[in-house]
C-alpha cells in the first residue's frame, strides 16, 4: 500500500469514527512557547574574493491551541504511527493493490486537507463528525473505486487499545505571538578592475508579528501529545516573514533595501526537524557547520553557528 496518499485520508476517517464513538471530555487549551537564539559566523573564499557572515537572530514564538479533551488513537504527525496505519490498511480487504495516477494522488491530497477542516470544525459533536466521515469515505470511493476497504473490527480494536493522543488544533481568528530581534553582518572583498574592493553589508530587525501575519502563524500551530511519553509532535515551526534593514557600503557608496531575514539554511533544517518531535518542555544547545554550496574547484567554506533553543508546550 503506497503510504503517501491513503494515509492522511485513513487517518481523518479513523479520527472521525473514534470520536463519534467517545463520549465528550472537557476542552483544554494549550499553548506552544519557543525562544530560539542563533549566533555564529560562516567564511566563503573564491581565490582572493571572499566574506565573512555573522549572524545573530533571537525569535521568541508563543501559538495558542485548543483540545476537545479526548484521547486519541490517531498521530498522523508521528511517521512511526504513518508506517502502522500503512502496514494495518494493507492487510485489510480493499486495501490499494496499486499506486494511484497523479491525478488521483491530487484529488485525494485536496480531499484530506477539506476533511482535515471539517473534522476541526465539528468541535467534538458525534454526529457531526460521524457524517463526515461517511461524506469522506464517500468521495474517496468515488476517487478511487474499490481501493478503500473498511476497517475491521480487529483493527479498529487495535487502535481503540492505545488511545494515546490529545490533538490541539488552532482556533479560527487565534494569533501567535512572536518576536524577532536579527543583527546580521557581512565583511567581504571582490575584485575590480582596480583592485580588491572591500564592502560591508548590515542587516537589523526588532519585529513583532501583528494582523495576519499572526493569524497565519498560529494556523499552522497544531500540536499533538502523547500523554504516554510526553512527548510533542507537530509539522515543524512556523513564524512570521521577518522584514531587515539592510544597508550595503562598498567604494564609498550607501545604498539602503528592505529585505526579508533568513536563516541559514541548515539551521532552519534542524530547527524544523527537532520541534516535529520533541519532549513537552525543554532546553538543547546544537552547533552546526555551515555549509555552502561550491560550483568552483577553488571554492571553500567553513564556520559554525550556535542553535540555542528553550520550549514548554502549557496546558490549562
Amino acid at each position: 500500500m503506497n503510504p503517501n496518499f491513503s494515509t492522511p485520508v485513513k487517518a481523518v476517517l479513523l479520527a472521525a469514527l473514534a470520536a463519534a464513538f467517545t463520549p465528550a471530555q472537557a476542552a483544554k487549551s494549550g499553548k506552544l512557547i519557543v525562544e530560539v537564539k542563533v549566533h555564529g559566523q560562516s567564511v566563503w573564499t573564491e581565490g582572493e574574493d571572499g566574506a565573512t557572515r555573522t549572524v545573530s537572530h533571537v525569535y521568541r514564538l508563543a501559538t495558542p491551541s485548543v483540545s476537545d479533551g479526548e484521547l486519541d488513537a490517531v498521530n498522523n504527525l508521528d511517521p512511526r504511527y504513518l508506517k502502522k496505519i500503512s502496514a494495518l490498511g494493507a492487510s485489510q480487504p480493499g486495501a490499494l493493490p496499486a499506486a494511484p495516477s497523479a491525478g488521483q494522488q491530487a484529488k485525494l491530497k485536496q480531499m484530506s486537507a477539506v476533511f482535515e477542516k471539517r473534522a476541526q470544525d465539528c468541535k467534538g459533536n458525534q454526529q457531526c463528525l460521524y457524517q463526515m466521515a461517511m461524506d469522506a469515505s464517500a468521495q474517496m470511493k468515488g476517487v478511487m473505486p474499490g481501493a478503500f476497504g473498511q476497517p475491521s473490527v480487529a483493527a479498529m480494536q487495535e487502535f481503540d487499545a492505545d488511545e494515546r493522543y490529545l490533538n490541539y488544533v488552532p482556533q479560527r481568528g487565534c494569533k501567535s505571538e512572536f518576536t524577532a530581534v536579527v543583527n546580521d553582518k557581512v565583511e567581504g572583498r571582490s575584485g575590480d578592475v582596480q583592485g580588491m574592493v572591500p564592502y560591508l553589508i548590515t542587516s537589523s530587525a526588532n519585529m513583532r508579528a501583528t494582523g495576519q501575519s499572526a493569524e497565519m502563524a498560529c494556523m499552522a500551530g497544531a500540536v499533538i501529545v502523547d500523554v504516554k511519553t510526553n512527548m510533542l509532535f507537530t509539522h515543524g515551526l512556523q513564524w512570521p516573514g521577518i522584514k531587515v534593514s539592510t544597508v550595503r557600503k562598498e567604494g564609498g557608496k550607501h545604498v539602503s533595501t528592505e529585505e526579508d531575514a533568513m536563516l541559514p539554511t541548515e539551521v532552519s533544517e534542524y530547527i524544523g526537524a527537532h520541534f516535529k518531535h520533541a519532549p513537552l518542555k525543554g532546553t538543547k544547545r546544537q552547533v552546526i557547520k555551515a555549509k555552502g554550496k561550491p560550483g568552483k574547484p577553488n571554492e571553500t567554506f567553513s564556520g559554525a553557528y550556535t542553535v540555542d533553543l528553550t520550549w514548554r508546550f502549557e496546558t490549562s
